[in-house]
C-alpha cells in the first residue's frame, strides 16, 4: 500500500515538474516592425511605447514629417472704439456705426472682433549651393476680412486667404528664389497684421495710397549682405482675377548698412482700371528706419503718384504724402508710439471710395495718433490710443475734425 502511495506521488511530482519547465520556455521573437524615422529621430516603436502603445502608420509619420518642418503660428486680435462728438442724428446715434476713411478700427461704440489669423510656413532660405522649395499660407476670419479682399478669391464676408505662395531658391549667385502665388504688398510701414504695427490703428498712406495683396510672380534676391531686391510682375492691386488685359509690375530695392539704419526705395506701374490696359498707375515711395541710442527708433515715409484718366475730364490725377513714426521701448512691457501723416490726394482719385463719393474732389488728409503698448504678459498685448484726424473737406461724418479714443487687445501665438 506504502509503495503505490509513493509511487503516485512521484508520478505527480514528475507530472507538475514538466509542466513548469514548459511554462518558462520562451516563445519564438516576433519578426521585428519596419523602423519608420519620425521628425525627433524615433523608430515608431519607441514613438508607439512613448504614446501607450498608439499604432503609427506610415501615413501619420509623414504628416508628423510635414508638421515638425512647418513652422504654425497666429494671433487673436478685437478692440473698442469711440467717437467723441459723433452726430446723433439718424444712424449715426446707434452703435456699431462705421467710421468712415479707417481701415479696421472703424466701428464706433462697438466691441470688434477683427481677426483669428493662422500661419503655416516651411520657410527656404537663400543657398548657393543647392535647390530647395517651402511655402506659405496665411488665413484671416474676423471683421477685417472683407477690407483686404482681393476680387476673385472670397471666403465670404468673414475670411480670406491673406496670402498663399509657394517659394523654390534655385542655387544661381547667392541664391536667387521664385515666388508663385498672394502676398501681402511690399509697400509702406504699416501692415495688415496690426499687432506688428508702431500704432494700433494703420494711417492713411496704408488705407488709401498701397494695395493690401498682390497675386502674380515675385524674383527675390540679395546681391549683399546689405542690398537685397524684390521684383513683381502682378494681376493688379487686389487682384486675383486680373480685369484687364495688362500686367502691373512692382520693384523694390533695400539697403541695410548696419542693424540700426535701413533705406527701401519702391516702385510700382501698370494698369489698373477695369477693362482698361492703356491707363497706367505709377507710384514711387521711400521708406527709412533708424534706431536711435535709448530704446528710440524713428520712421519714415514719403509717397508720390499717378494715374491716367483716373478722374473725369483730367489726362491724369496726382496725389502726395508723408508720414513720421517715433517709438520708445520705456521696458520690455511697455512701450510708446506716436504717427503724423499727410498727404493731398488732387482729383480724390484714392480717397472717393473710402468716403462714398464720385472722384472730382480734392482731398488733404492729416493725423496725428498716440499709442501706449503694454504687454502685461508674455504674448499679451494691450494698445490703447488716441487719435485726431482732419479733412480739407468735411469727410468725417459731415465734419472736417474726429477725436476718436480706442483700444486693441491681441493674444499672439
Amino acid at each position: 500500500m506504502e509503495r503505490k502511495v509513493l509511487s503516485a506521488v512521484l508520478v505527480l511530482g514528475a507530472q507538475w515538474l514538466a509542466f513548469a519547465a514548459s511554462a518558462q520556455t520562451a516563445p519564438p521573437p516576433a519578426a521585428p516592425t519596419p523602423a519608420v524615422p519620425t521628425p525627433a529621430g524615433q523608430t515608431a516603436e519607441e514613438l508607439q511605447e512613448s504614446r501607450g502603445g498608439t499604432h503609427v502608420t506610415p501615413t501619420m509619420a509623414k504628416t508628423q514629417g510635414f508638421l515638425g518642418k512647418t513652422e504654425i503660428g497666429g494671433f487673436v486680435s478685437g478692440g473698442y472704439l469711440y467717437r467723441l462728438g459723433m452726430p446723433r442724428s439718424g444712424a449715426a446715434s446707434t452703435g456699431g456705426t462705421e467710421l468712415l476713411g479707417r481701415s479696421f478700427d472703424n466701428q464706433h461704440n462697438e466691441v470688434m472682433l477683427n481677426k483669428f489669423k493662422l500661419t503655416f510656413e516651411n520657410p527656404v532660405e537663400y543657398s548657393a549651393e543647392k535647390w530647395d522649395a517651402g511655402f506659405r499660407a496665411d488665413l484671416l476670419f474676423g471683421q477685417d476680412a472683407k477690407t483686404i479682399q482681393a476680387n476673385g478669391l472670397s471666403l465670404g464676408n468673414q475670411g480670406d486667404v491673406e496670402q498663399a505662395y509657394v517659394t523654390v531658391n534655385a542655387p544661381i549667385g547667392r541664391g536667387l528664389q521664385i515666388s508663385v502665388g498672394k502676398w501681402v504688398t511690399l509697400q509702406g510701414i504699416d501692415l495688415i497684421e496690426e499687432v506688428a504695427n508702431p500704432t494700433w490703428s494703420a494711417g492713411n498712406q496704408f488705407l488709401f495710397l498701397e494695395a493690401f495683396t498682390m497675386t502674380g510672380v515675385q524674383l527675390s534676391y540679395h546681391f549683399t549682405d546689405t542690398v537685397d531686391a524684390q521684383l513683381r510682375m502682378i494681376n493688379g492691386w487686389d487682384q486675383v482675377k486680373d480685369v484687364n488685359n495688362g500686367k502691373s509690375f512692382l520693384g523694390r530695392i533695400g539697403w541695410a548698412p548696419s542693424a540700426d539704419t535701413s533705406v527701401a526705395l519702391l516702385g510700382s506701374a501698370g494698369p489698373e482700371q477695369a477693362g482698361n490696359s492703356s491707363n497706367w498707375r505709377y507710384t514711387g515711395e521711400m521708406v527709412v528706419t533708424q534706431k536711435l541710442p535709448n530704446s528710440f527708433t524713428v520712421m519714415l515715409q514719403g509717397d508720390w503718384g499717378r494715374e491716367e484718366r483716373a478722374a473725369v475730364g483730367r489726362d491724369h490725377s496726382d496725389w502726395y504724402a508723408g508720414g513720421l513714426w517715433f517709438t520708445w521701448d520705456a521696458s520690455e512691457r511697455l512701450g510708446l508710439a506716436f504717427r503724423g501723416d499727410w498727404m493731398k490726394d488732387i482729383d480724390g482719385t484714392r480717397t472717393a471710395l473710402w468716403f462714398a463719393r464720385a472722384s472730382g474732389v480734392d482731398e488733404t488728409l492729416a493725423s496725428g495718433t498716440l499709442t501706449a503698448n503694454w504687454k502685461p504678459v508674455e504674448n499679451l498685448q494691450v494698445r490703447p490710443e488716441v487719435r485726431l484726424d482732419h479733412a480739407s473737406q468735411k469727410s468725417f461724418e459731415g465734419q472736417d475734425q474726429r477725436i476718436t479714443l480706442g483700444c486693441g487687445v491681441a493674444y499672439l501665438f
